[in-house]
């Protein structure tokens, strides 16, 4: 449907300290998207721009930590952050989801939501090494949709 609108691509950058007990910082485009803490807890940071791009990228972001992003209505609304445990792909479905469960992210302070297990951090860790760094996604003119959320990159 989009095939005629180029891409563009986000840059993540990753801060993986040296030591295992030391937090992990994701960077999109030079702005503080996330901290993953070896305590389990993930901080959002609330200044991520509410854009298509960033949505996506940061869904990419968070599949290694088994969470899903969700928006309803216009990408530039609402965003929740759930855990993945349902299957079920459909937007109506979706919208449920979102609704019923899930964190709202802040534009005004971060927020804090348990993601994993302390002792997973490793694992978490090894995940997040393996994310790429360039994340290509498409330019989608006011994508809106109930129950929004990121399909596959690319």
């Amino acid at each position: 449907m989009y095939h005629h609108v180029r891409s563009e691509t986000v840059r993540a950058r990753y801060s993986i300290g040296d030591e295992t007990s030391s937090d992990i910082s994701i960077q999109l485009e030079g702005t503080l998207a996330l901290t993953i803490s070896a305590s389990g807890m993930v901080r959002f940071g609330c200044a991520v721009p509410r854009e298509w791009a960033y949505f996506r990228a940061l869904s990419v972001v968070l599949r290694a930590l088994h969470l899903r992003l969700i928006y309803v209505g216009e990408v530039s609304g609402e965003w929740r952050v759930c855990h993945r445990t349902s299957r079920d792909r459909r937007p109506s479905a979706t919208a449920a989801i979102a609704e019923s469960t899930g964190t709202v992210l802040s534009t005004e302070e971060d927020t804090s939501v348990p993601a994993f297990a302390a002792d997973d951090f490793e694992h978490v860790r090894w995940c997040v090494r393996r994310l790429p760094s360039d994340i290509e996604v498409s330019r989608v003119p006011n994508p809106k949709h109930d129950g929004g959320h990121a399909a596959a990159p690319g």
